[in-house]
């Protein structure tokens, strides 16, 4: 029968040492798991047992390839090799078998490298140390600081000595931004057997805090907004009394003219009755003094226009029909005493006419009178203009020809 020692200088020599080797270092292994996972007494010592049994026998092999005569593993050289096959293959059995059972307590039990990979998954990013030394650093944290500061923490100290250098505080928090993350750094202190460490945890806040840009940058454009609106209403309150104030002014100018022309009127035809001079100053001082007019007592300003017109000599003659619309009554008697105003004042106008052509959707109005016709083109200023802003304002338009006869045209929608 063929011995060790006359096949281990052959080809099959070297495949039975690597096999030899190989269950060492498996055996080495197990016996490593064994001490991690802080495995029972009887456990370690079988592992233990089972790797000095691995080593001498690989050291038996090795020692019979040179030639060596030390008697303790001399014996190697007598022994068939069937034999030594044997004994591999049970060895290498029996490491299987000790490997399926590290892998099912490994699974089962709890051991350092179960807290490890536990805290490897969790989505928040961990670090413990002290200032000099890391305890425990997961994979998540590892990740953020190369994202943000472009290296792993290398202690605790130092991390957040970065954290603080880079990021900007949010209350007990720290936001530190890279190029396209958003992370939230804390720190606090955990006292265990009477010594303090140092935890500082992360969380990935980069869907949070473009949630709250967006927010924040929809309540500044509000503010903005509001801002407007303030200045808006601001700017219409000005307007309003700019507005109010315009028309006291035009409404006073526009009295007191027609008390002038009045009181011209009545001088000049000492034999008229002076009732209608008194009533327009009358009401006159009841429009300069009064506050407050309720509407049931606005008069119809285009009957009382007709009689002051009357009242001063001029004749006026309508056609058509007045509509019913108290804005546009109010417009057409605007325009009425202005032109029968002017028509006294440059003309020497002994009456108007007043021509109204009405339709469903508007009401076209033309005053003329028969007084001298003008010495050039009219440009509407003072009453005029006022006449023509209150027109454009009531959403209307308005001219004014010189030639051949002066006429006033407007066109009022309804």
């Amino acid at each position: 029968m063929t011995t060790i020692g006359v096949l281990i200088h052959t080809p099959w020599g070297a495949v039975v040492r690597i096999a030899s080797l190989l269950t060492v270092v498996a055996a080495l292994f197990l016996l490593t798991m064994a001490v991690r996972q802080r495995r029972k007494a009887y456990v370690v010592a079988l592992s233990a047992l089972h790797f000095v049994w691995d080593a001498y026998l690989f050291g038996c092999l090795l020692h019979a390839s040179v030639g060596g005569t030390v008697a303790v593993v001399d014996w190697i050289r007598t022994c068939p090799w069937g034999a030594v096959a044997t004994l591999l293959a049970i060895d290498t059995a029996l490491i299987g078998v000790a490997v399926a059972e590290s892998v099912r307590y490994a699974k089962s039990h709890l051991w350092s490298e179960s807290v490890k990979s536990a805290i490897d998954a969790l989505p928040v990013a961990v670090c413990v140390g002290t200032d000099k030394t890391t305890y425990l650093v997961n994979m998540r944290m590892n990740e953020f600081c190369v994202q943000v500061f472009g290296k792993a923490a290398a202690s605790a100290k130092e991390l957040w000595a970065n954290v603080c250098e880079k990021g900007e505080a949010h209350g007990d928090s720290v936001l530190v931004h890279g190029e396209s993350v958003a992370l939230s750094f804390a720190k606090s202190n955990v006292l265990l057997d009477q010594r303090e460490y140092t935890q500082i945890t992360a969380y990935d806040v980069t869907e949070q805090y473009r949630i709250t840009k967006e927010l924040q940058d929809k309540h500044d454009k509000l503010e903005e907004v509001r801002l407007r609106q303030l200045e808006v209403r601001h700017q219409t309150e000005e307007l309003a009394r700019s507005k109010e104030l315009l028309n006291a002014r035009v409404t006073v100018h526009d009295e007191i003219g027609h008390i002038l022309l009045l009181g011209k009127y009545y001088f000049e035809h000492v034999d008229q009755n002076d009732e209608a001079l008194l009533t327009a100053i009358r009401r006159s001082n009841e429009l300069l003094l009064s506050s407050n007019v309720g509407a049931e007592d606005v008069p119809d300003e285009y009957r009382e226009t007709v009689q002051w017109v009357q009242s001063i000599g001029i004749g006026i003659k309508l056609t058509g029909d007045v509509p019913h619309q108290i804005e546009i009554r109010r417009v057409l008697a605007q325009a009425i005493k202005e032109c029968a105003t002017n028509a006294v004042k440059h003309a020497d106008a002994r009456s108007i006419e007043v021509r109204i052509d009405e339709t469903d959707e508007e009401v076209a109005a033309t005053i003329t009178n028969d007084g001298k016709p003008p010495k050039g083109e009219i440009v509407p200023s003072g009453g005029l203009l006022s006449l023509k802003r209150t027109v454009e304002e009531a959403g209307g338009t308005m001219t004014v020809e010189s030639s051949p006869i002066v006429a006033l045209r407007m066109i009022l929608r309804k």
